[in-house]
């Protein structure tokens, strides 16, 4: 089951966004002491400029994807999808996917294009979201530093879904 998140899920999502970052580094723009950092306030302003839903199983959190506008106005149509995220131990079940179609479908009438960027090593992302209609348009040099270490990551867009 995919719901939003509200600010009652703070204690469950940062549980799940610790582990996202500790697991995945590359794949997010915080690092884990900066979301270690971030208390339940900072979640619930989060949440009043995005949308953060969460994929539930056996009455667990596991899987996260978020969504918000771009905010200059020659941009609102324009959506970013952002932080997706699924627990290893419930990976190839579709969940990934799921979370994906969700975030597009929720977008749909208010964005004419999905944008998300993803690191240029995770073959795996990179496969389900051009599966799901995201084509790379270009290569973010350098766009992560972690541990002292650059990482490039290209910028995929969606086009009227």
């Amino acid at each position: 089951m995919i719901r939003k998140l509200s600010p009652d899920d703070f204690d469950q999502w940062k549980q799940l966004r610790l582990e996202a970052v500790r697991l995945c580094p590359t794949s997010f723009g915080e690092s884990y002491s900066g979301v270690e950092q971030q208390d339940q306030e900072w979640f619930a302003q989060s949440l009043q400029r995005g949308d953060v839903f969460a994929y539930h199983k056996d009455e667990k959190m596991v899987g996260l994807i978020g969504t918000f506008t771009m905010q200059p106005s020659n941009m609102r149509h324009r959506a970013v999808i952002f932080g997706l995220y699924v627990k290893g131990e419930y990976r190839k079940l579709g969940i990934a996917s799921a979370l994906l179609e969700y975030a597009l479908t929720h977008i749909s009438d208010n964005h004419q294009q999905a944008h998300l960027t993803v690191a240029v090593d995770n073959s795996a992302a990179i496969a389900l979201y051009k599966k799901l209609g995201f084509v790379i348009y270009g290569t973010d040099a350098r766009a992560l530093l972690i541990d002292g270490k650059y990482y490039d990551e290209y910028m995929m867009v969606k086009d009227n879904f």
